[in-house]
């Protein structure tokens, strides 16, 4: 047998390699390392300017979201897929729609700093003289849209009641510690729709929403004390007129 030859057994192994390679970039492409790594950069980007005297830039950007029972989300370029088994009751499949709202909704809140981190100020060179000024008008985080396949808009055709998720978000521990709604509202337990009003700056909220729209997950910064919970709302209603946003400037597309 000449050197240059492989073996059966270096031939087994580079077989291997090959496979192991290949299940691990599957494992990779599962877990979503892009979509990590743009919310971590977005969350240090806010860290950074909250400690910044000179307030530095955000780095955030939005996520698009495919909520799917199998099919794309037509008309829709999304960077996330989530998959909803249908194996479930309608129940259950009614329950992941709403944990994976959820969980873009505490990844949104994470991001920026769950209320406890001052990012909320801008700077300005005066007469050399280095002057800190809150924001004046509420600037807005659009941190996910989200639509749904069509597999999801024919099960539920009608539409989902919204207190349905909040009640979701208001039972259902995020973590061994605390339960959606604790985290995001700082709240014990909701027992109506009304209960979450005060905590998102008297947004009307809806009564359902309609899984034909698409949908947006915002939160808000006023100044340095003030933060506003990650709320869910129709994107046709992200308008001044509608949810009080002045200025949508700290994500980008």
């Amino acid at each position: 047998m000449k050197k240059a030859e492989l073996t059966t057994q270096q031939i087994v192994t580079i077989i291997i390699l090959i496979i192991s390679f290949a299940v691990i970039l599957f494992f990779i492409f599962r877990m979503n390392f892009g979509e990590i790594e743009k919310k971590e950069i977005c969350h240090n980007s806010v860290l950074l300017k909250s400690k910044s005297v000179f307030g530095g830039n955000f780095d955030c950007q939005t996520t698009y979201v495919c909520i799917s029972g199998g099919d794309d989300c037509e008309g829709f370029s999304y960077d996330t897929k989530i998959k909803i088994d249908f194996s479930k009751s309608d129940e259950e499949i009614k329950n992941q729609i709403f944990k994976a709202i959820g969980d873009e909704m505490t990844d949104c809140w994470w991001m920026f700093g769950e209320g406890k981190v001052n990012y909320g100020f801008m700077t300005k060179i005066k007469n050399e003289v280095i002057e800190i000024s809150p924001f004046t008008d509420f600037h807005c985080a659009i941190c996910s849209q989200i639509q749904f396949d069509k597999k999801i808009q024919e099960k539920f055709t009608s539409s989902i009641n919204y207190f349905d998720f909040y009640r979701y978000l208001s039972n259902t521990k995020k973590d061994k510690q605390q339960t959606y709604i604790n985290y995001l509202y700082n709240l014990p337990k909701a027992d109506s729709l009304s209960d979450f009003v005060g905590v998102i700056k008297n947004i009307n909220l809806p009564e359902e929403f309609i899984l034909t729209e698409k949908y947006s997950i915002i939160t808000e910064t006023k100044n340095k004390n003030e933060f506003i919970s990650p709320y869910f709302v129709k994107s046709s209603e992200v308008s001044d007129k509608e949810i009080g946003c002045e200025v949508f400037d700290i994500t980008g597309a």
